[in-house]
Formats: C-alpha cells, sequence, structure tokens
C-alpha cells in the first residue's frame, strides 16, 4: 500500500512538471468535441482503434475563434509538436496555437515529444520515410514488359497514388461573437 502511495506521489509529480499541459474543456466544447469524434467512429477515421485528433486553435479575419479539427493515426505531431493536450472519454486531442512553432531539434520540443509520447502509449502508428516504388515498367504501344540484354526485366519509379478529397475528416468550427457555431467542411 505504502509503494502505491508512493508511486502515486511520484507520478503526480512528474506530471505537474510536464512540459504538455492538460486542458479541460467545458461542457460546450466537450459536446462539440465528443460529436466530431463519434462522426469520425462512425465513417472509421480512426482505424483499428488507432489515432487522435489534432486541433488548430485561432483567430479568422473577423476575430472569432475557430478550431481546425483533423483525425491523424500516426505520429506526425512530432514534426511540430503542440503544448496542450485533452481527452474525450478515451480519445486524446492535441492541441496547437495559432503561434505554437518549435523546431525539432530544440530541447523543449524533445521534452514534449517525450512527455506526449508518454501520455499517448500506443494511440498512433509510426510514420515511416516514403520510399521510392518501383515496377517492371510495360512498353507501352505492345503491353509486354521491356527487358535489360542481361535479361533484367526494365524497372522504373513510379508515384504513389493521389486519393481525391481528403482523409483526415477535416471540420473547421467557427465560434461567432452570439454564441452560436458554424461548421464548415474543409475541401
Amino acid at each position: 500500500m505504502t509503494s502505491l502511495l508512493i508511486t502515486i506521489c511520484i507520478w503526480a509529480g512528474s506530471v505537474a512538471n510536464l512540459p504538455c499541459e492538460f486542458v479541460e474543456p467545458r461542457k460546450a466544447e466537450r459536446k462539440i468535441l465528443n460529436d466530431y469524434i463519434n462522426d469520425g467512429s462512425a465513417n472509421c477515421f480512426f482505424r483499428d482503434d488507432m489515432g487522435v485528433v489534432h486541433m488548430v486553435v485561432r483567430k479568422d479575419g473577423l476575430g472569432r475563434k475557430t478550431w481546425n479539427l483533423q483525425i491523424h493515426v500516426d505520429d506526425r505531431y512530432k514534426e511540430n509538436p503542440p503544448h496542450k493536450w485533452t481527452n474525450v472519454g478515451t480519445y486524446m486531442i492535441l492541441i496547437w496555437d495559432e503561434n505554437d512553432t518549435l523546431k525539432l531539434d530544440s530541447l523543449e520540443s524533445q521534452r514534449r515529444i517525450s512527455c506526449l509520447s508518454e501520455i499517448m502509449g500506443d494511440r498512433l502508428y509510426a510514420r515511416v520515410a516514403p520510399k521510392t516504388r518501383y515496377v517492371a515498367w510495360p512498353d507501352i504501344p505492345t503491353g509486354k514488359v521491356e527487358y535489360e540484354k542481361d535479361g533484367r526485366p526494365k524497372i522504373r519509379s513510379v508515384g504513389k497514388k493521389q486519393w481525391l478529397g481528403r482523409g483526415y475528416h477535416d471540420l473547421i468550427i467557427i465560434f461567432n461573437h452570439d454564441g452560436s457555431i458554424e461548421k464548415q467542411i474543409r475541401t
């Protein structure tokens, strides 16, 4: 029992000094986030129970607060780690401010990545660097594969297929001055 209490005290003390801050959303904000997450789950954006919500908070040209929301299943947040996070149920939300930028090699950036990685656990896939793809290329008029003199097929690099649309469940929430909200799907 004593070791459990000591562990909890140590963990609580370490959380207080973390470079990533937990933000408690208000009731209305929690409902908006919960609806967004439920819609993302229903439309399979959280693949294999993996993924986090990326939220960028900024002001638009009219001075209204906006949230740009996206669902990501890989660890791309490490390119520019945020300093705020929250959760709705078991889903994690990473929060960036409009001018929240750090260089990847900075010490603070590494501290944030370490903190967020510990909190997130296994919610994200590791993002791998893209590699060049090669195929045996057919001769266009005949459709047959061309061969080198030594018998190997001629190979050429090809690009990746591009999907039409966006695959991140993009949504912009605009908080109007009168207390109403607008939702815009980013295209």
